[in-house]
């Protein structure tokens, strides 16, 4: 992964040039403002964090993990708020410069490449965003799947394959067939996340996380039902831990090799399988 490029019709200059070539009347300082904003906002993320060539372990991984979310949160997410802030403030204005007779041109022209570079920007951010998550997930996972060559316990190695077939499992059926009642055990540590779903989740199946996340430290187990909701696989429960959905499309991804669309939300569950406990 290299970085976002920055669209060349969000240049603060050459859209001041334009539009004052074209003597453009009423020129909105919101949006020359704002045009200066994006650019400072761009250039205070520092893209290096992305680079993952020299990641050489599984808690080097880890940390930059933690870096880029950072980084989208911290970064870009207020760089893509601004580029549609620029956006719509160009699209106003070029409306009413349509208004204007004879039609300044030339100062339209330059609007509509900013506002399409806000567009493309905003767009673009998403995307690099998503797919750096991705590629570090995918990395940790690698790091990982060579430390368990190293090190792999036979019977270790059987309780999670057991662990994967269940989840895909359970996650045909609840795409599939909603009018069956999935359930989930999730075994939150402070290394990693994961899930048991089953249409019966008990004492055996939480037993079956801690052994695959043997090691970990800190366990707390959630209960709850898993349904289909918004094209997500949707984990409900009470007193369900923030950050949880984040930790739980890590593990899943380190479990399967895949990446699923996870969402949590709190609802009401019918038995006593609720909140969290303790390990």
């Amino acid at each position: 992964m290299d970085s976002v490029e920055y669209p060349a019709g969000l240049a603060f200059s050459a859209w001041e040039r334009a539009v004052s070539a074209a003597n453009a009347k009423n020129k909105p300082a919101a949006l020359g403002d704002g045009l200066k904003s994006l650019r400072k906002l761009y250039d205070a993320i520092d893209f290096a964090v992305f680079d993952l060539a020299k990641l050489g372990t599984p808690k080097d991984a880890e940390q930059r993990r933690d870096d880029i979310d950072t980084a989208i949160e911290r970064k870009f997410k207020p760089l893509e708020t601004q580029a549609k802030t620029v956006e719509q403030a160009a699209d106003k204005w070029i409306a009413e410069l349509k208004k204007t007779k004879p039609e300044p041109s030339a100062a339209i022209s330059a609007t509509e490449a900013a506002s399409k570079g806000a567009e493309t920007l905003a767009r673009d951010l998403a995307s690099f965003g998503a797919a750096a998550r991705f590629q570090i997930a995918k990395r940790i996972a690698e790091l990982k799947s060579a430390d368990a060559d190293k090190q792999d316990d036979p019977k270790l190695s059987q309780h999670k394959l057991r662990l994967k077939a269940k989840v895909l499992e359970m996650f045909r059926i609840v795409k599939n067939h909603p009018e069956r009642e999935v359930k989930f055990v999730v075994c939150n540590g402070n290394q990693s996340c994961l899930p048991y779903l089953g249409l019966v989740v008990g004492v055996t199946q939480k037993t079956l996380l801690k052994t695959v996340m043997k090691g970990d430290t800190g366990l707390k187990y959630f209960y709850g039902r898993c349904v289909y909701e918004e094209s997500c696989y949707t984990f409900v429960g009470l007193a369900l831990p923030s950050g949880l959905r984040k930790r739980l499309e890590r593990g899943l991804l380190d479990l399967t090799g895949s990446t699923w669309r996870v969402r949590v939300r709190s609802g009401t569950i019918k038995d006593n399988e609720e909140g969290g406990d303790d390990e």
